[in-house]
C-alpha cells in the first residue's frame, strides 16, 4: 500500500473538527513500483586487451622504480640516524669502563697496600729468616749457582 493512500485512510479516521497543521504532502513517484530482475553474469567473459596488459606492467615497472628511488634516497639518512645511536652507545661503554677501570685500579692499590700484604703475611707465617740460616754467595766465581735441591 502506498504511503499516501494510507496516511489519506489515517486522515479520513479522524474527526471533523480537528485541525491537522503536520500534513505532509507525498513523496515524488510514490505511486510507482520498481522491481529489479537478478541478473547472473557467471558466464560472462572480459575481453582480453593487450594494451591494458601492457600498461599494467609499465605502471608496476614505474611503481618498482619509485620504491628503489626512495630507499636510495632514504638509505643513506637511516644508516646515519642508525650509526648515530651506535656512536652514543659506544660512547656511554666507554664511559662505563672508564669508570670501571679506575674502580679496579683503587681496589688494586689497596690489595697491594705494603702495609696489608705484611699484615697478610704475618697471619700465614710468612716471617724473614733468621740471620744465621742466611749464606751468601761469594761474588768472585761466576760459576757460583744457587740449587734449591743438591746437586747430582
Amino acid at each position: 500500500m502506498a504511503a499516501a493512500a494510507w496516511y489519506e485512510d489515517v486522515e479520513t479516521a479522524r474527526p471533523a473538527d480537528a485541525v491537522d497543521n503536520h500534513r505532509l504532502r507525498a513523496f515524488p513517484n510514490e505511486d510507482i513500483c520498481m522491481w529489479i530482475p537478478k541478473i547472473d553474469n557467471s558466464r560472462v567473459v572480459r575481453q582480453s586487451n593487450p594494451e591494458q596488459v601492457g600498461a599494467m606492467w609499465r605502471s608496476v615497472t614505474a611503481a618498482t622504480l619509485g620504491v628503489i628511488v626512495a630507499v636510495g634516497l632514504l638509505l643513506p639518512s637511516g644508516y646515519g640516524i642508525l650509526a648515530g645511536y651506535k656512536l652514543q652507545r659506544l660512547q656511554q661503554e666507554r664511559q662505563e669502563l672508564s669508570e670501571q677501570k679506575s674502580r679496579l685500579q683503587m681496589e688494586e692499590g689497596r690489595l697491594l697496600a705494603p702495609e696489608r700484604l705484611r699484615a697478610i703475611a704475618i697471619s700465614r707465617g710468612f716471617v724473614d729468616p733468621p740471620a744465621s740460616s742466611v749464606h751468601e754467595l761469594s761474588s768472585s766465581s761466576e760459576k757460583a749457582f744457587a740449587f734449591s735441591q743438591s746437586p747430582r
